[in-house]
Formats: structure tokens, sequence, C-alpha cells
């Protein structure tokens, strides 16, 4: 199992969470309102450039998936957040191996604990 986590901009969860119900690569999701910047330092290319760091708003997705629909997930992940424009911020996805789950209302573990 894995967990994929995606930082990615506010507007596009709607459209992500749309395209990924009833994908069977979707079993839930957990959502966290963030600040953070990368490269540019939070300046998009259309702004003015300055020495200070600006944090922009984001949102960080986390999804627990079992191994061999990591792939599925990440190319939905990248098809709805890709603009095609260097340096617009279009996210991060972070996969990460787990090594258990434990549902806590039957005691289930592993994958039976998630799906």
């Amino acid at each position: 199992m894995k967990k994929v986590e995606c930082i990615i901009q506010t507007k596009r969860v709607a459209e992500l969470l749309d395209r990924l119900n009833g994908s069977e690569s979707f079993y839930g999701v957990t959502e966290m309102a963030v600040r953070g910047c990368g490269r540019q330092k939070g300046h998009l290319p259309q702004e003015q450039a300055s020495e200070r760091v600006r944090l922009r708003l984001c949102t960080k997705l986390e999804f627990v998936v079992p191994d061999d629909r990591v792939q599925d997930l990440v190319e939905i992940i990248v098809e709805v957040n890709r603009t095609g424009q260097r340096g617009m911020g279009d996210g991060k996805i972070f996969v990460i191996p787990l090594e258990d789950v434990i549902r806590i209302s039957s005691g289930e573990r592993g994958e039976q604990g998630v799906l």
C-alpha cells in the first residue's frame, strides 16, 4: 500500500474529486488547507518577484491506495492539475510506502483496512 499526497491549487479540488468519483483508484481522501511555496518562492510569472517569500494558499489531499492503483491515481491527479505553463504552481505529488493501516471500528488491517 502507498499513501499518495498531493498539494494542488484549491480551485482544482472539486474537478479532481469529480473525476475520481467512481474511479477504481479512489477509496477515500483527507483534505487540508495548507500554505506553501515552491521554486518560485510564491511568485507567479506575471507578478514582479521580490526578495520576500510568499506562502500561497493551496490544498493538500491524502489518499491511501493499493500498490497496483497508485499509477492510475497519479495520472488522474496530473491530468486535472497540469496547466502546461511552467512556474504556475501546478503542485506536487508524493508517493510514500505504508507499513500498515488499521480500521479502528473493525480491527481490519492492511488493504482490508482501506477497501
